[in-house]
This record gives C-alpha cells, structure tokens and sequence, in this order.
C-alpha cells in the first residue's frame, strides 16, 4: 500500500481553533474538504473555503473535524 501524502503540523497557535479542537505539532493534516494534502500549495489553495473538513492522522489514529 503506498504511503498516503500529508502535511506534518508544525507549530500550532495558543489558544487556537485548532488547539482547542485538540490539533498538536506532529500532527499529519490528511484532507480538507475531502482533498489531499501534498504540500504547502494544497493547503493553501484548499484552505481558502469558509468551512473546513479536515482530516488529521494524530497518534495513529484518524482525526476529523471542521473549522
């Protein structure tokens, strides 16, 4: 099976969305709104919608949640 592409989370902004929803560095953002995430180009493309379903791989164990 090859490896599914992500984006490894990096940083993630105190008191945040996303670290409220439980986001953490390390983290591996899988999808959003059902679309890989290959590179910094995606995110920033799929980003841009008002609400986001992304799909996140933390602790080995698939995350999903909207922003």
């Amino acid at each position: 099976m090859p490896k599914r592409q992500s984006l490894m989370i990096k940083k993630v902004e105190k008191e945040s969305i996303a670290e409220i929803m439980g986001i953490r560095p390390g983290d591996q953002l899988l999808e959003i709104n059902g679309h890989p995430i290959r590179d910094i180009i995606d995110y920033q493309f799929y980003s841009a919608d008002e609400i986001l379903d992304c799909t996140f791989l933390t602790n080995n164990k698939v995350k999903k949640i909207q922003i």
